[in-house]
């Protein structure tokens, strides 16, 4: 954060002593009007970047070859003595 640092003159007016001579008094009824010009000097430090580019999804993978399975005559699955279903290759 910076500061911001502005002089401004008082408007000031004369009057008139007792003795005739001129004072300088401050000026209680004038009103200020000023504009702060701000100018901005942006730095890139190039990890904070608000906006990305979009990353377009992966294509899904195609399933491979498919599996065929021998059937008995009820259509289950055949399974051995192992556990294992016998595969067509």
């Amino acid at each position: 954060m910076e500061k911001i640092k502005k002089t401004i003159l008082q408007m000031v007016t004369t009057g008139t002593t007792v003795t005739g001579g001129t004072i300088i008094i401050p000026d209680l009824s004038a009103v200020y009007h000023f504009k702060i010009g701000l100018k901005q000097h942006p730095q890139d430090i190039g990890f904070l970047d608000a906006f990305s580019e979009p990353i377009p999804p992966e294509p899904p993978v195609p399933p491979g070859p498919p599996t065929f399975y021998l059937l008995d005559s009820a259509s289950n699955q055949f399974v051995d003595d192992d556990g294992e279903n016998f595969v067509y290759q």
